[in-house]
């Protein structure tokens, strides 16, 4: 292994540490959950111009999630190996940041940002759904830390090979 495949693992390395630390900490509050935070609150006034209310409670997730596909679209076109990773990364990160949301629609006992309605108790009660906020929660919440382990995975093998 060479010292320029040693500084490729960084990387992975700090994300394999932050993920680990989400799942010690039950996808505690983070800094990067607040910028998704902007991202989601963007998404609803951006989506909320369509004038129908469900897709304007929709698309707060739908933007949130939008956000790290773009940055991976981005740096694969600028063909950048460690903003590709990130931005992939950043995806599951931003997953497990819903499933939470999702997982707590029945309950109802996150502090919300305002006094408004749930998004996910709005959304999968419109679907008749609502019973299953916790098992869709599980669902994302495992598909995120899938991708983040994932693309962590990957990374270190593809350095590994060189």
């Amino acid at each position: 292994m060479t010292l320029k495949n040693t500084k490729q693992l960084i990387l992975p390395l700090s994300l394999s540490i932050y993920t680990f630390w989400m799942l010690i900490h039950n996808s505690a509050n983070s800094f990067l959950d607040n910028v998704n935070l902007l991202f989601h609150e963007a998404g609803h006034v951006i989506f909320g111009i369509v004038g129908n209310e469900f897709v304007m409670f929709i698309g707060g997730t739908i933007m949130q999630l939008i956000a790290p596909i773009i940055v991976v679209l981005h740096f694969r076109k600028e063909k950048s190996d460690a903003g590709e990773i990130f931005g992939w990364w950043w995806l599951g990160q931003n997953l497990v940041n819903v499933a939470v949301y999702v997982a707590d629609a029945n309950r109802q006992v996150l502090e919300l940002l305002g006094y408004g309605q749930h998004d996910w108790n709005y959304l999968l009660s419109t679907l008749d759904i609502l019973p299953l906020a916790e098992e869709l929660g599980l669902v994302l919440r495992l598909l995120g830390y899938g991708i983040m382990f994932g693309i962590i995975g990957k990374s270190v093998l593809a350095n590994l090979q060189k």
